[in-house]
């Protein structure tokens, strides 16, 4: 049995890229490039089973909180 062969790509390349950061731009404009993905890493890092199942559940509930309100001003105009 031998050692598994050296790879020379990431293992996902579809999704394996850097976050774009706007040079030209200020300061807040790079600190909210990387604030999106840091966030998420460092929920995914604290809690790494159950990160998917709580993003799924707020997108359900702003679902439900648009489809409430489309309802409230379809009935009451």
């Amino acid at each position: 049995m031998s050692l598994p062969e050296q790879v020379s790509q990431p293992s996902l390349p579809e999704v394996h890229r850097s976050v774009a950061v706007p040079h030209d731009k200020g300061f807040w404009r790079k600190l909210l490039a990387y604030s999106g993905p840091g966030y998420l890493v460092s929920i995914g890092y604290m809690d790494p089973g159950n990160w998917a199942t709580d993003l799924a559940w707020s997108i359900a509930m702003v679902i439900i909180a648009l489809n409430s309100w489309l309802l409230l001003r379809i009935f009451l105009g």
